[in-house]
């Protein structure tokens, strides 16, 4: 109603707005859902063509052409979670043996060792550290 006085009679939009009874910013107002549904699709193409690509790289690939969107990447992470999309973070491992050494390796001697019972004092220990801890 408002858009059909500001187009017809050419009154200003906070006028129209007055008139109606609209805030003017409902007058501005658009909806998004329409390119949610095109993001959406979009994304799940992206993500096809490119499978080993995270949230970050796919927004960027957003970005550009032929798509132009302007998102940015916490909105395409929460589509990708949503639509289950999301990669796998990949962790470092931290290599913490050097068997490569010049130092010779000596034998295992407790490899056959056969365990009766524990040595006095270990439950006394044992106590102690439940107390303690």
């Amino acid at each position: 109603m408002a858009k059909a006085l500001v187009e017809v009679y050419g009154c200003s939009v906070k006028a129209a707005c007055q008139v109606v009874g609209l805030a003017h910013s409902t007058f501005y107002y658009q909806l998004q859902s329409a390119e949610a549904s095109d993001l959406c699709a979009d994304l799940e193409q992206e993500a096809g063509r490119h499978p080993t690509y995270g949230s970050r790289r796919l927004t960027h690939q957003l970005r550009r052409g032929p798509y132009r969107y302007r998102v940015n990447h916490k909105h395409i992470q929460r589509l990708m979670r949503k639509k289950g999309l999301l990669r796998p973070v990949k962790r470092r491992k931290c290599r913490t043996t050097n068997s490569e050494h010049p130092y010779p390796c000596y034998p295992n001697l407790v490899e056959g060792l056969e365990i009766i019972r524990p040595e006095p004092g270990i439950e006394q220990q044992e106590r102690l550290h439940r107390k303690i801890g």
